[in-house]
C-alpha cells in the first residue's frame, strides 16, 4: 500500500492531486492545506472523482505532521505575499516561499 503526502491545495495541487487519483498512482492521498477549507474542498472534489472514475485511491485530509510515514510528500504550499517583482518573478515567490518550506521541513523531518 503507497500514500502520498500533499501539501497546498491552490493551483498546483489542485492540478496534481487529480492525475495521482486518476492514474491509481497511490492507494491513499492524504491532502494538507494552511487553509482547512481549501483542503476539505479539494478533497471532496477528488472524492466525487473517485466515484465517477471508480477510483480506488482513498482521499481525505490531514495535517502536514500526521504525514510522516507516507511513501511520499509532495509540496506544493504557497507563501502568503504580494509578487511586486518585475524580472526574476519566480525568485521572489522563492524568497517568499522559502522559511515556510523550511518549516514544513523540520516538521517532516
Amino acid at each position: 500500500m503507497s500514500t502520498i503526502g500533499l501539501i497546498g491545495a491552490g493551483a498546483v495541487g489542485q492540478a496534481l492531486a487529480p492525475l495521482l487519483v486518476a492514474s491509481h498512482w497511490c492507494d491513499s492521498l492524504l491532502v494538507a492545506s494552511g487553509s482547512g477549507r481549501t483542503a476539505r474542498g479539494l478533497v471532496t472534489d477528488l472524492e466525487d472523482m473517485c466515484q465517477v472514475t471508480g477510483s480506488p485511491v482513498r482521499v481525505s485530509q490531514c495535517a502536514p505532521d500526521r504525514m510522516l510515514t507516507c511513501d511520499a510528500i509532495v509540496v506544493c504550499a504557497r507563501a502568503v505575499f504580494t509578487n511586486t517583482a518585475r524580472r526574476d518573478v519566480r525568485m521572489a515567490g522563492l524568497t517568499a516561499n522559502a522559511p515556510l518550506v523550511a518549516a514544513l521541513a523540520r516538521q517532516l523531518a
